[in-house]
């Protein structure tokens, strides 16, 4: 998998410092800006001067169909990112009680909503790309340490162990949970 990472609100500020630490450890980084074209080209070229590769993209992270499209077609093009850094935000500098509900709206959709709308497309591929070299054993051996993690957290814990109809019942969901999250990523992994 390349180790490539995208960082929405990349143009300046804590966005420029995160991609271009990034670049210096190694990873190929997406610089994401919404507006300051100028400002992320210039993050652009501190990365691709550190030696690693580079790309620009620009969309409102507030707008759930633009971030579907242009993040389908980035991964396309260049595959699952490694990670994602969620630093692209705005502010509506007002004390609350005076705060218009247009402004509100604008932070929830930028700051809140942006997060799902730049996440939600990229996270399977992400989970997929890095299952891929899991066996079955090794997703097998995941699971019993889940469950064993479990059975210690009840044997450390008298209150819980006391009551071992919810013992017994906490079990099994666990269990359950795990053997479906194995089979899920077993498929996943082999596909």
């Amino acid at each position: 998998m390349t180790r490539r990472v995208l960082v929405t609100g990349a143009g300046r500020g804590i966005g420029r410092a995160i991609a271009l630490q990034l670049a210096a450890d190694g990873f190929d980084v997406s610089v994401h800006c919404h507006k300051n074209v100028e400002a992320a080209g210039e993050t652009l070229a501190a990365v691709n001067a550190c030696g690693r590769q580079g790309t620009l993209l620009q969309f409102d992270i507030s707008e759930r169909a633009v971030c579907r499209r242009v993040l389908a077609e980035d991964l396309e093009r260049s595959g699952p990112y490694y990670g994602v850094v969620c630093n692209a935000a705005i502010t509506a500098d007002d004390a609350f009680p005076a705060l218009s509900e247009k402004a509100w709206d604008s932070v929830i959709e930028t700051n809140l909503t942006g997060f799902y709308n730049v996440v939600q497309p990229l996270v399977m591929p992400m989970v997929s790309e890095k299952i891929k070299g899991y066996s079955k054993e090794v997703i097998e051996e995941q699971r019993k340490l889940a469950y064993d993690a479990v059975e210690k957290c009840y044997a450390e814990n008298p209150k819980l162990s006391a009551n071992k109809d919810y013992k017994t019942q906490e079990a099994e969901k666990v269990a359950a949970i795990d053997a479906e999250l194995g089979r899920t990523l077993y498929k996943k992994a082999i596909k």
